[in-house]
């Protein structure tokens, strides 16, 4: 029973943090730079949440095949979208703030106010959000491996272990 949890939960942590590393760089870009790379960044949240997540890992399972790699990339894929949208509301009332005006101002670089000055005000919220993704993201990969479309049947997960 506990092999089956720790494999559960190293997945759900790996695609974890394969999607929050992509979705608050998403969104901190979206929210700084704002314009069309923040229309164009929001668009495709919104169509990959409009997307039925276990018809397209069904799909994926039956054209790729069943292993830990593909459900850890499809974890992932559910994953980046989770945050992006906070993130970036985030980074909108940060940038507005004085301090970034005088590292602006200082000359400071695109990149280096977004790492120096802004992440360090949005890292609360991503790890607030990825503290409450992870029990999704394990309910996700035992619903997978219950239906068949998840983790291969010879290794024990929570959805090996129930079905």
């Amino acid at each position: 029973m506990l092999y089956g949890a720790r494999i559960s939960l190293m997945v759900a942590v790996i695609s974890l943090s394969v999607g929050v590393v992509i979705g608050s760089a998403v969104g901190l870009v979206a929210g700084y730079y704002g314009g069309w790379i923040d229309e164009l960044s929001m668009r495709t949240v919104d169509v990959w949440n409009a997307l039925p997540f276990l018809l397209i890992a069904i799909l994926a399972a039956v054209t790729f095949g069943q292993s830990v790699s593909i459900v850890m990339t499809l974890l992932a894929l559910v994953a980046w979208a989770g945050g992006v949208r906070n993130v970036r509301a985030e980074v909108l009332t940060l940038k507005t703030r004085d301090y970034i005006s005088l590292a602006r101002i200082a000359g400071a670089s695109d990149f280096r106010i977004i790492m120096r000055h802004i992440l360090p005000g949005v890292v609360n919220t991503i790890v607030v959000l990825a503290t409450l993704r992870v029990g999704g993201l394990i309910l996700a990969e035992a619903s997978l491996s219950f239906l068949g479309a998840g983790i291969p049947a010879a290794t024990p997960t929570w959805g090996n272990m129930i079905s």
